[in-house]
């Protein structure tokens, strides 16, 4: 954290909408590092994990977090759709079905299926207007 000291400060300033929701600072944290680790993990399994969506999509993640609270959203769904927008942005998009059997496991459960695929649609569509 000392490398950091120049940035911190103005930083802890500030509570995200999650520690304005109650959420402890920690806790949030290690969600956001479990989604970065579902970004990576679904970035490597679609065969993009070089590619400019890996990034892209833990910034769109991150910026979402900044106005919208993780305690309102599941947060490998937030990865999801982190993840399946940046690949559209970063011109290799995936297909949503590829995308969510991979992080969900939905093959044998086609409600599920469906389901994620609906939610990742509704949290894309604020992910663009946020």
């Amino acid at each position: 954290m000392r490398t950091l000291s120049w940035i911190l400060p103005e930083i802890l300033k500030y509570k995200s909408p999650a520690q304005r929701d109650g959420m402890p600072r920690d806790e949030e944290m290690k969600k956001r590092i479990k989604m970065i680790r579902g970004i990576r993990r679904l970035a490597k399994l679609v065969g993009l994990q070089d590619s400019k969506a890996l990034p892209v999509s833990i910034v769109f993640m991150h910026r979402f977090l900044s106005v919208k609270s993780l305690c309102k959203y599941d947060s490998m769904e937030l990865a999801c759709t982190s993840f399946f927008l940046a690949a559209k942005v970063a011109t290799c998009p995936r297909k949503l079905s590829e995308v969510v059997i991979h992080i969900f496991d939905t093959k044998q459960n086609p409600e599920l299926h469906n389901a994620k695929k609906k939610r990742i649609i509704t949290i894309e569509r604020e992910m663009i207007t946020c």
